[in-house]
């Protein structure tokens, strides 16, 4: 998938996935799958296919599992988290094994999490989610960014990276706060 798209999935998901759930599942199954698809070294076509499978998958879930719909969104945006920890923390020798393990584990947590605080957890899980997709993408980009972000080498690039979307994702969710709270008032 192009940087641009993944910049662009990202921000629907930061600052707009609190809003709209069928969003966060499309986004985040295609963000997640996009993101092990180019960990393993996938090509922009097969990168497109699985990213775009994820996101159909994710969907299909999300409506057959309407009671259950706060878990799955906390699942499959966990997964969009698993898989940027993964590539951030990745040593340079991607095991399949590894992430067979870990991604699922930190989806759910994020299920878990999701599903037992509800509304309070969307909005961080959709701002996390969200800017670990920007991130990835502008990383992607052919411009004069460091693309550090993309394969951090070594501890201070891994800090830097974490760094880097912990602010972003704070940032995220503000912003949702902020337009949250002007829509309220517009409504009045």
């Amino acid at each position: 998938m192009s940087a641009s798209v993944m910049i662009l999935v990202g921000l629907l998901l930061a600052v707009a996935g609190i809003w709209s759930v069928r969003l966060v599942l499309v986004s985040a199954g295609a963000g997640a799958a996009w993101l092990l698809a180019d960990a393993f070294g996938a090509g922009t076509g097969t990168g497109l296919l699985i990213a775009a499978a994820g996101g159909v998958i994710a969907f299909i879930t999300g409506l057959l599992a309407a009671r259950m719909l706060f878990f799955v969104i906390g699942l499959v945006v966990g997964a969009v988290v698993g898989a940027r920890l993964f590539t951030i923390l990745d040593s340079g020798e991607a095991s399949v094994l590894l992430a067979v393990v870990f991604v699922p584990a930190v989806a759910f947590l994020g299920a878990v999490a999701v599903g037992r605080w509800r509304e309070r957890m969307v909005g961080w899980a959709t701002a996390i989610g969200g800017s670990a997709l920007v991130l990835a993408g502008v990383s992607r980009l052919d411009s004069g960014v460091p693309g550090f972000d993309r394969d951090p080498q070594g501890y201070g690039e891994q800090g830097i990276a974490l760094a880097a979307w912990v602010a972003l994702a704070v940032l995220s969710r503000i912003a949702q706060r902020r337009w949250m709270s002007s829509c309220t008032s517009e409504s009045r």
